[in-house]
């Protein structure tokens, strides 16, 4: 038996057998008691023996169960804790080499329409971090019209074709 390694679903499999040989061993004990001309006294002191056994039997079940279940909140609190903080290593560097690059970073999440501008690419055009929204048509609205088809060619060939998107366009400053 592996209590760290095992499952839910192993464990109701392993208490519903123990369960099972319990109720055998009970109709064993009954038919015992039937066969057997036994006095009240000792019939009684039995049955207190065996509700004993099945009391014990019952807590160190329990205790098990709740080891078990504590081992794997305790696992998984682990897993979610470790990931959490490589999330937060992952993001640090991130900000690091962001400050450290003198390059304006623009990134589209297609899938849930989210627009990062970062604050050097929003300056590298005149305007504060605050003035521009991080929202897609932000982007979109500073292109030049002349490129504006370009953008929209290189985009188009970056999702059928799946070539690398890279692409020279102009962008509005704030200073026209």
């Amino acid at each position: 038996f592996d209590p760290i390694n095992t499952n839910a679903s192993d464990m109701q499999t392993s208490t519903a057998r123990l369960l099972a040989r319990l109720d055998q061993f009970a109709r064993l004990r009954k038919s015992q008691f039937q066969n057997e001309q036994l006095t009240h006294h000792e019939v009684t002191v039995r049955d207190r023996q065996y509700i004993f056994g099945l009391f014990l039997l019952v807590l160190v079940i329990g205790g098990v169960t709740v080891y078990l279940t504590w081992h794997h909140i305790r696992r998984i609190v682990d897993e979610v804790w470790t990931t959490a903080q490589a999330l937060k290593n992952s993001e640090d560097r991130y900000a690091l080499v962001e400050n450290a690059v003198n390059d304006g970073i623009w990134d589209w999440n297609v899938l849930t329409d989210e627009d990062y501008l970062s604050p050097r690419w929003k300056s590298l055009l005149g305007f504060s971090d605050e003035e521009l929204k991080n929202e897609v048509s932000t982007f979109f609205n500073l292109i030049h019209p002349e490129d504006d088809q370009l953008v929209k060619d290189a985009i188009e060939a970056h999702f059928t074709a799946k070539t690398t998107y890279a692409v020279e366009a102009r962008l509005h400053h704030k200073d026209g």
